[in-house]
């Protein structure tokens, strides 16, 4: 029953972490007129898909400042302040006055709000990542690590369901602000949950036998470069088909098919239940099969398909096709994640882990994840060729192919770990 309630109480963690950013993902569009004024549609767009990646280039800072106290002081404490700071900048987003109102000082806040967020996700996610798997069950970590995402999309889900009712035509127009005000007050429920937190066996017993860095990010740097180096790479095609779906072809939903935005985040909802329901199968299924290999399956038809699937969207732009592309690339996203994320959980020992997949995956997520969107945005507009986004992901499905084949074929083991001495 223990077990249960730190697993739960992560899981809400993680749920608001995504409400958070789905929030602000799919309010994006909306928010730009608001604090980005321009005439120009393409530049605002540009706007505001710049400022969305940039925001995530902060991540790996937090994941460094929050993977080293995690890894020093424990998961439970990292975690907490991690939840207790995240939920400011969303409450002031809520309340943020207009560029009409308050000037340039407007985008400003806004983009500072998002730069504190992201810093502070870069410790959540991965700190509820690691405590999960440390209080699971060796044999099941593809399946509880889905759960993981799960709660991350019903997260997401509730943000987006949201965004849709208070953005239909008769809700008032700041009715925008509710969903982030309601954020904040959720993220302050979820603060008195991780009050009764617990720390994972793994990190205790580490911690009894003195078995603990005082600054992993240097043993991490001095001896796993290289998986240092998969944990950044290995989730790109993952992470790019995520923001590809649910970014990139909003804009295209807005600003070539003209829906409103509650129409736009109601096609994202029907899409996330998509994913919630292929998050535990492909966790499920990275426990029974070789997880290398399903990531490069996953990943080589990322690469294969990419392609097509643009080419078709161009040719014949119907609202079916790029529904039809966004299912795709959902089911071959989900399954590089449910194998990914035990793989690289077991790339480190306890002393290091918190550390290594905070600063390794936020780094990922902000170059190859973040940033598809304004690439592909760029990519359109440098070649006037529609079917041009398909080749930055063409690249993230190859390298996170790539990023698997000095790994030994393995089913359901985790790769042994280094021996951990206190320096």
């Amino acid at each position: 029953m223990k077990k249960k309630k730190e697993i739960f109480s992560i899981l809400i963690g993680t749920a608001i972490d995504y409400y958070d950013n789905m929030l602000f993902m799919h309010f994006l569009f909306l928010l730009t007129p608001l604090f980005f004024p321009t005439n120009n549609p393409i530049m605002a767009g540009t706007l505001a898909l710049g400022s969305f990646a940039a925001c995530y280039i902060i991540r790996p800072i937090g994941g460094i400042v929050f993977g080293h106290f995690g890894d020093r002081l424990g998961r439970k404490k990292s975690l907490y302040f991690s939840i207790l700071l995240m939920s400011f900048p969303t409450l002031i987003i809520g309340l943020l006055p207009t560029y009409e109102q308050i000037g340039i000082a407007a985008p400003v806040i806004l983009i500072s709000c998002r730069l504190a967020q992201n810093f502070f996700v870069g410790g959540e996610a991965a700190g509820g990542f690691v405590s999960l798997i440390e209080f699971s069950n060796p044999k099941h970590k593809g399946l509880v690590a889905s759960i993981l995402n799960v709660g991350a999309m019903l997260g997401g889900l509730l943000g987006t369901t949201l965004g849709y009712l208070f953005t239909q035509p008769f809700m008032p127009e700041w009715g925008w602000r509710i969903p982030f005000l309601m954020g904040a007050i959720v993220g302050w429920l979820g603060l008195r949950m991780r009050l009764k937190f617990s720390e994972t066996p793994a990190f205790k017993k580490a911690k009894q036998d003195n078995n603990l860095f005082k600054i992993p990010l240097v043993n991490l740097l001095m001896y796993q470069r290289l998986d240092l180096l998969r944990t950044m790479i290995m989730p790109a095609g993952f992470v790019a088909p995520y923001f590809m779906v649910f970014v990139y072809v909003s804009n295209i939903f807005k600003n070539d098919f003209h829906l409103q935005s509650f129409e736009v985040m109601k096609i994202n909802s029907l899409i996330m239940l998509i994913w919630l329901l292929l998050f535990p199968m492909m966790g499920y299924l990275s426990d029974i099969v070789d997880r290398r290999k399903m990531i490069q399956m996953a990943a080589l038809s990322i690469f294969i398909i990419s392609y097509p699937l643009f080419v078709l969207v161009t040719e014949n732009p119907t609202l079916l096709n790029y529904i039809f592309l966004q299912i795709v690339l959902s089911v071959a996203g989900t399954a590089i994640v449910g194998a990914s994320a035990p793989l690289i959980a077991s790339f480190y020992s306890t002393s290091l882990r918190y550390t290594g997949i905070a600063f390794g995956w936020s780094i990922g997520v902000a170059i190859f994840g973040a940033s598809a969107p304004l690439i592909s945005n760029q990519l359109v507009i440098w070649t006037g060729n529609k079917s041009a986004p398909s080749l930055f992901l063409m690249l993230c499905g190859l390298i996170s192919a790539l990023s698997t084949l000095s790994l030994r074929s393995r089913i359901n083991t985790d790769i042994p770990q280094l021996s951990e001495t206190s320096t």
